[in-house]
């Protein structure tokens, strides 16, 4: 049964609580880094105010800060194809002339060597011509003629790689990153809940996985510094990778009486849910702000507004 495309709320997860994770656990510690990742999980939703930004998303499901991760990687990938340009020609002029090229380029050669026959004795009239004919067809024949333009497909949206990488000093640190941990590999996953399920078969309702959103800033800060990030918009988790064993230690250690962990490795790689445009504003300079397409038409109205307004 695939999920549902007509927007049908997750009832049951829109009755959860919103879990603060914090790592490292002590407060103490906690005040001494400067800067934190944030991200942001929230219910699903295809409503496009939903998807625009954190301010204005209901529904959180948890909120994990973790200091600076040590790898975040933005990758914007643009899909083009190629295509044949139709106001030249169609494909089938393309062919159609690729074929008489040659014949037209060994016509031409041929004319400009005739003048030169004329005065030069037979042979070597015979050998020039012969000549100018073989360097026409080789010279033609190399010629592979391109009409065609690169056309933007649509669909390409960004992707994120960030990888953590949390070392556990004492059992209350161990315990807030098995946490997390946790949350990342639960929160990528989609939700059902089913009813009447018995032998014969039953009835199951499957649930979109959260959005997430992310950026850095200090700790519990709502506004994020751009300069770090790359203006992620609404995205999906579409990868969590965990490693439960040290870099440079024993894969696990007693702490406070306790054996657990030392350490923990997380890659996660997050894709947008929409693709992303940049958005002019007219009497301004170059804009190079990102907004996803909610965030975009939004914008894109205002802007347009208030243009209008100001030539009225």
């Amino acid at each position: 049964m695939g999920f549902f495309e007509t927007g049908v709320p997750n009832f049951t997860g829109l009755l959860e609580g919103t879990d603060t994770l914090i790592f490292p656990a002590e407060s103490s510690i906690q005040k001494e880094i400067p800067l934190y990742l944030r991200l942001v999980c929230t219910e699903y939703s295809m409503n496009g105010i939903a998807r625009s930004g954190i301010k204005s998303i209901g529904a959180q499901k948890a909120n994990i800060y973790v200091p600076v991760p040590s790898k975040l990687v933005t990758q914007t990938a643009m899909r083009y194809k190629q295509e044949a340009n139709e106001e030249y020609m169609n494909l089938a002029q393309q062919k159609e002339f690729e074929k008489n090229f040659p014949v037209k380029v060994e016509g031409f050669m041929t004319g400009l060597m005739n003048p030169l026959t004329r005065v030069l004795p037979p042979q070597v009239a015979g050998a020039a011509g012969d000549l100018g004919r073989n360097l026409a067809r080789s010279f033609s024949s190399m010629i592979d003629t391109d009409f065609t333009e690169t056309i933007l497909q649509s669909g390409s949206k960004r992707s994120f790689t960030i990888s953590l990488y949390m070392p556990c000093l004492n059992q209350a640190d161990s315990l807030a990153a098995a946490k997390i941990t946790r949350a990342f590999e639960a929160l990528a996953l989609p939700s059902m809940i089913g009813a009447g399920v018995s032998a014969v078969g039953g009835v199951q309702m499957h649930f979109h996985p959260p959005m997430w959103f992310f950026g850095i800033g200090s700790l519990k800060s709502v506004r994020s510094d751009i300069d770090w990030t790359s203006q992620p918009q609404a995205s999906v988790l579409t990868n969590v990778a965990v490693s439960r064993t040290a870099i440079d230690a024993s894969s696990f250690t007693a702490l406070d009486g306790n054996i657990k962990p030392a350490a923990y490795s997380v890659t996660l790689n997050f894709q947008e849910i929409e693709t992303a445009f940049r958005i002019p504003t007219p009497g301004q300079a170059t804009s190079f702000g990102i907004k996803n397409r909610s965030g975009a038409v939004s914008t894109s109205a205002g802007a347009a507004l208030g243009l209008i307004s100001a030539l009225g």
